[in-house]
């Protein structure tokens, strides 16, 4: 009878454990088309942020994170139905996205506008800049609506579009963030993509700046109960890291 009981409880314990002893398994989504802060590399997430957020999700008590690349228009379409619970590195766009929950800011980010050499001095946004095609990448929101006015705005779905675009003169500059634009035009240099007879660019001015966030869907009633959890754990680890200077010293590996 004693041994009867003793392998009951031992069954009810693994039991148990295999319920509440197993780490919540969570998908993020991230951009997989903006070097070098959030791309792709086969089907693995890589870049400045999964570097951050890896970190921060491997000290999450509670969580296997798992992150998914994923076309950046996609991925918001995704948050928008509720599907998708979060994606990174959103800026902060409460009114074009009303379905998005956002973290502490993660990283500070310098708006450019990269421009043709031949267009230059254009120093002074927006005045410098009124009646040009600016390239922008696809579901990227870069401009306010009284900016969007004086422009004329052509999107593409990643830098590499944008920058042979720019190359050829088929946009007269690109608006992005200035180490991603100037990282990628780097790697299509090297790679004989961007070609000799391509135009000279140069960053014209800084726009502004921004900061990237995860961003996390509101539309999804009951589905992700831990997101408050969640939230609260991702943001401790977050600040954790600005203060100790791990986040910088990510970011320095890339820009050097």
């Amino acid at each position: 009878m004693l041994v009867k009981r003793l392998v009951l409880v031992i069954l009810l314990a693994i039991f148990y454990l295999s319920i509440y002893g197993q780490n919540m398994k969570v998908i993020v989504y991230a951009d997989d088309g903006y070097p070098p802060y959030s791309y792709k590399e086969g089907d693995l997430a890589v870049g400045i942020y999964a570097e951050i957020l890896q970190t921060a999700f491997s000290r999450m008590e509670g969580y296997d994170v798992e992150m998914k690349p994923i076309p950046w228009l996609r991925g918001l379409s995704m948050l928008e139905s509720g599907e998708g619970f979060a994606i990174y590195p959103p800026y902060y766009r409460p009114k074009e996205r009303p379905y998005m929950d956002y973290s502490v800011p993660i990283l500070a980010e310098e708006m450019a506008v990269l421009v043709r050499k031949d267009l230059l001095p254009r120093k002074k946004w927006i005045d410098d800049y009124k009646g040009l095609t600016i390239g922008i990448n696809r579901g990227f929101a870069v401009f306010s609506d009284d900016e969007k006015k004086l422009i004329k705005i052509e999107e593409e779905a990643t830098n590499r579009g944008n920058l042979l675009k720019l190359g050829a003169k088929r946009i007269d500059a690109y608006a992005n963030d200035r180490i991603s634009m100037l990282w990628s035009l780097q790697q299509l240099k090297s790679s004989g993509e961007y070609r000799t007879n391509f135009v000279d660019v140069e960053i014209g001015t800084i726009i502004r700046t921004e900061y990237g966030y995860l961003g996390y869907t509101t539309s999804s009633g009951d589905k992700y109960s831990y997101k408050k959890d969640f939230m609260e754990k991702f943001d401790k680890e977050i600040n954790k890291m600005k203060e100790n200077g791990e986040i910088e010293a990510i970011v320095r590996r890339y820009t050097n």
